[in-house]
């Protein structure tokens, strides 16, 4: 999880991204994603095209790694 609010816009490729839910979204170019602070997730870029995008933020960028 990251402890600010991230917000990303995928340029070329795909943005993989699997919430504490398990559910999967597949961000491709022109689409944009929105994750609250304490989201705990895991993100990737697609394996074969791999993902090129822009990522803001509304603090600081960190990774708070989860503890299970």
């Amino acid at each position: 999880m990251h402890s600010s609010q991230l917000r990303l816009a995928v340029i070329k490729g795909a943005y993989i991204y699997a919430g504490a839910n398990g559910v999967k979204h597949r961000v491709g170019p022109g689409c944009f994603l929105s994750t609250p602070a304490g989201d705990h997730h895991v993100s990737s870029g697609d394996p074969k095209l791999g993902a090129l995008f822009y990522m803001e933020s509304n603090g600081k960028f960190d990774l708070v790694p989860d503890k299970k």
